[in-house]
């Protein structure tokens, strides 16, 4: 016999579902609104020798992005190469960049020289969105009722763990289970009762993701 119920990412929701006479949990859909950002705290704080910007969070693209950075940092050029995919970021005069994690989005690593210079070229490519291609679906409570370690990551990872592709949808768009394969999870033999369960999407570089106010629906039943 199956029971069905939906894990949202609401914190006050009150579900009870009895586990003691189930043998295993499915998640058989989801639908996440594709409402969070690509550009995000810590990865939007660009430095140089001169100045320091703070970028908006926001979903950009290479142009929104070129023209915020150029209007925030006098003399800066920044240039996408549509073959490439590399970033060049240049001044008229020497000057020195600052390692921060938002010029990995660019495609800038950490060992790469970046002082001295007026032009510097990033040696990767640039993905804004390398920060969100790939999230997971967590739940802490549910994970402490299954006692289930999918991933082995228990600070990043802790509860039942679904790795979203994003990169097939756009932003606005509603994420759903799109490759049709069910989740199985084992319930533990001492679980008994989940007074409420609530979920939420992270990543490994950002942590949580913050949905701006929308709610997530994962669609479960136990039998």
């Amino acid at each position: 016999m199956r029971q069905y119920f939906i894990i949202t990412n609401d914190p006050t929701g009150n579900l009870s579902v009895d586990l003691s006479c189930f043998d295993k949990l499915v998640i058989y859909e989801w639908s996440i609104p594709y409402t969070f950002y690509n550009i995000v705290s810590p990865h939007n704080v660009f430095t140089d020798s001169v100045t320091s910007m703070i970028i908006p969070p926001g979903n950009y693209t290479s142009t929104s992005l070129k023209t915020h950075m150029e209007s925030s940092s006098p003399g800066l050029t920044v240039t996408f190469n549509p073959l490439t995919y590399k970033t060049t970021l240049s001044k008229t005069t020497n000057w020195d960049m600052i390692y921060t994690p938002f010029l990995e989005l660019l495609g800038f690593t950490r060992s790469q020289s970046i002082t001295g210079l007026n032009t510097y070229t990033s040696e990767n490519i640039f993905n804004l969105n390398k920060n969100i291609n790939n999230l997971f679906i967590q739940s802490t409570n549910l994970y402490n009722t299954l006692n289930y370690k999918p991933m082995g990551r228990d600070n990043q990872t802790d509860g039942f763990v679904v790795n979203i592709n994003t990169s097939n949808f756009s932003f606005g768009s509603v994420i759903t289970n799109f490759n049709g394969r069910d989740i199985t999870l084992p319930i533990h033999t001492n679980s008994n009762q989940i007074p409420s369960v609530s979920c939420r999407l992270s990543s490994y570089d950002t942590g949580e993701i913050n949905m701006n106010g929308q709610e997530i629906l994962i669609f479960c039943y136990v039998e």
